[in-house]
């Protein structure tokens, strides 16, 4: 026991009421404390590179509970508060603050990434070099069913034609599949063998390799438009693709084109192709122009 501690402990008894009360004391700050703070803010389209730590909100957090003032003590790193409106008030704050640093990271112009030549051009040149148009690659169509083809695989009948054709389709692309793994562009539609989990081949170390190859191939800049690209868009899921054998279907972008161009693909394949032309066509243009301009 330290000098301090003797000093202040060491010679009252066990049950001394001063110790009690120091101790019942102690506890009463810490069950003032109850209100535990609310989970970071997550949103699928944010790239975290699978990692569940964000930066940004462990920034925005702190920072947002000093600004109001609120007593709160943080416990193994969270953060408790009296009541729930302390904690309402700081989550409210906290999330305006994140949302506004993402938005300013993701507006900020991209920088080029230099390659090897760019260290051999002269002192001597005065503008930058104009960006590359993105050039979109012919996506390869799905094999096309005949009713010829399906015949050898209506071999059983349940009463219901509609389900002994959709049944009659899987082994038919199970056939193909076997002949071809890359026949199909999407191959692991959950009822569809092989199924993988795209959500978990998001976050291997193959995937990682995959986009930093992507993104520093562009030039780290998006395909859509002037800002700098965080993210990569698939376009096609065959295991060439998936495997990094096959880049061209891949797309560099930033979260906001990523997003208009995830929302119109929700709503159908080709519309989604549909707003990603536009997006890129509308940026090569806009390339094009500063092209001359210089």
């Amino acid at each position: 026991m330290s000098f301090s501690k003797r000093l202040l402990f060491g010679n009252l008894p066990q049950d001394d009421p001063i110790r009690e009360a120091i101790a019942r004391s102690s506890q009463a700050a810490s069950a003032a404390f109850t209100v535990r703070s609310h989970r970071r803010p997550r949103k699928p389209q944010r790239d975290l590179a699978g990692s569940p730590r964000d930066a940004v909100w462990e920034g925005a957090l702190p920072e947002a509970i000093r600004e109001l003032g609120v007593a709160y003590t943080n416990p193994n790193g969270v953060p408790h508060f009296k009541t729930a409106e302390d904690r309402d008030r700081v989550h409210e704050l906290a999330v305006e603050k994140w949302k506004t640093r993402w938005d300013e990271l993701e507006r900020k112009p991209y920088r080029r990434i230099p390659t090897k030549q760019d260290s051999a051009i002269t002192s001597t040149r005065t503008k930058p070099r104009s960006s590359v148009p993105f050039i979109l690659s012919a996506i390869p169509p799905d094999p096309a069913l005949t009713d010829d083809q399906l015949k050898p695989y209506l071999t059983s009948s349940s009463g219901v034609p509609e389900l002994d054709r959709f049944n009659a389709e899987r082994k038919w692309r199970d056939a193909l599949t076997a002949r071809d793994e890359n026949a199909f562009l999407v191959p692991f539609v959950n009822w569809i063998r092989p199924a993988i989990n795209y959500l978990a081949y998001l976050k291997t170390p193959l995937w990682e390799d995959i986009k930093e190859k992507v993104l520093t191939r562009a030039g780290g800049k998006c395909a859509c438009c002037r800002q700098r690209a965080t993210e990569v868009h698939h376009r096609d899921y065959r295991p060439r693709v998936l495997a990094g054998e096959d880049l061209s279907p891949l797309v560099p972008v930033c979260r906001s084109c990523h997003d208009l161009i995830e929302e119109e693909r929700d709503k159908s394949w080709q519309r989604g192709e549909a707003r990603l032309a536009d997006l890129v066509n509308s940026e090569n243009q806009r390339l094009a122009g500063t092209g001359r301009q210089s």
